[in-house]
């Protein structure tokens, strides 16, 4: 495959008829079939099989009776009702997908033993749904140490992460930190600054080396939903900046194509933002709010961080609709969901979003072809059509 040098014997060959299974990811079945003359020709029939099965009472009761044969195989202490129901969770957890169940039973089996061994301690003759819970939280516990240093950080006001009061021109967005074994969210601050200018949407990411080519693709649509909603009848002279605040590491991905579009126009229009708030979601050049990956990282990621600024905190997560079945959230969220203190909201288009982030309605154009007034796409076209004024230095007819 060109990846090492390699000398092997020749040897002389016999008649042997016999028949060769392999099994792996798909990863490698497609490297080797591209780089492999030999794969093609020795391996000719592909079986794919799917890492997940949809989720319904038949499947539930056919899962729960492969679990029972696990434990039976592995003389483990009996489910309680409730313990298996957790099991269940767990695997749509593994999935990302409240619709599905993971067929990979390796995890199921060490989340069994675990919990198996916490039951024992206790003298316990069945496996509660604490017991799971407990070993869940262990493994989170021995994998999260970079996780700590961080969220010390942001406690310590090292890391500048506001989850109060309104700001313009700044937003909280959510980034996934993938360590392979571990994986975790925390918010970051994006922040535009806009000007007169022609140089129209910079990411500085993008200037220093530090975004990916999906993260880019996400600033240039973002920066046509712009042009193609504000300036229909005029040339648009802006000059804008975005960034994300206090980051070091290379970013890709267009889950904060949402973010920084809110954040260009609360730095427009002059609209402070509610630091309450944290989104995730791409969009497309008409505005519509497309799914994400990571949904329920994130989500519990901005929720952790705003219990370590305040326990009597109140904030929001805006996600995409689309992302609605992908929810799989840990008890102590839904709990806080549960009472009101933490909210998620779930839209299709970037209008939707306008009034939960700065209590102020997004307007729609009119038969006339204007915006209502005082309405978020008024004050951004008109603030446009002043800054076309200025570089132009003559009115334009609105």
């Amino acid at each position: 495959m060109g990846l090492t040098n390699s000398v092997t014997l020749n040897p002389q060959s016999i008649e042997l008829e016999t028949k060769i299974i392999l099994v792996g990811s798909r990863y490698i079945y497609y490297l080797l079939f591209d780089e492999d003359e030999d794969f093609k020709r020795l391996f000719k029939i592909e079986a794919d099989f799917d890492d997940k099965t949809f989720r319904d009472n038949d499947a539930i009761i056919s899962y729960g009776n492969i679990i029972a044969s696990l434990i039976a195989k592995y003389e483990l202490l009996p489910l309680t009702k409730k313990a298996l129901g957790r099991i269940v969770e767990f695997s749509s957890r593994l999935v990302n997908d409240s619709t599905s169940l993971s067929l990979d039973f390796s995890s199921i089996i060490d989340l069994l033993h675990e919990s198996n061994l916490i039951a024992k301690r206790r003298k316990a003759k069945t496996i509660k749904n604490e017991d799971i819970l407990e070993a869940l939280d262990s493994r989170a516990k021995r994998s999260q140490r970079i996780k700590d240093e961080i969220y010390k950080e942001i406690k310590d006001e090292t890391i500048l992460i506001d989850t109060s009061g309104s700001k313009v021109g700044q937003i909280n967005g959510l980034t996934v930190i993938d360590y392979g074994n571990f994986v975790f969210s925390m918010p970051v601050k994006i922040s535009a600054l806009t000007r007169v200018g022609k140089e129209g949407v910079v990411d500085i990411e993008r200037e220093v080396d530090l975004s990916g080519a999906i993260h880019s693709k996400g600033v240039m649509i973002l920066s046509s939903f712009l042009a193609a909603r504000y300036s229909h009848d005029f040339s648009m002279s802006l000059s804008a900046s975005l960034v994300f605040e206090q980051s070091y590491s290379p970013i890709d991905g267009d889950s904060a194509s949402l973010a920084e579009l809110y954040t260009l126009l609360s730095s427009i229009s002059n609209i402070p933002i509610k630091q309450n708030f944290a989104l995730t979601g791409s969009i497309n050049q008409n505005g519509q709010v497309q799914a994400i990956g990571g949904v329920n990282e994130k989500i519990e990621g901005f929720y952790d961080v705003c219990k370590l600024k305040d326990e009597n905190f109140n904030a929001s997560v805006i996600i995409p609709f689309s992302n609605i079945k992908n929810l799989m959230l840990k008890e102590e969220v839904l709990n806080s969901v549960r009472k009101g203190q933490f909210r998620i909201y779930a839209i299709k288009h970037v209008d939707e979003g306008v009034k939960l982030l700065m209590d102020i309605d997004a307007g729609v154009r009119g038969a006339s072809g204007k915006f209502p007034k005082n309405s978020l796409n008024y004050l951004v076209e008109n603030r446009l059509i002043e800054f076309s004024e200025l570089s132009l230095g003559k009115k334009i007819s609105k």
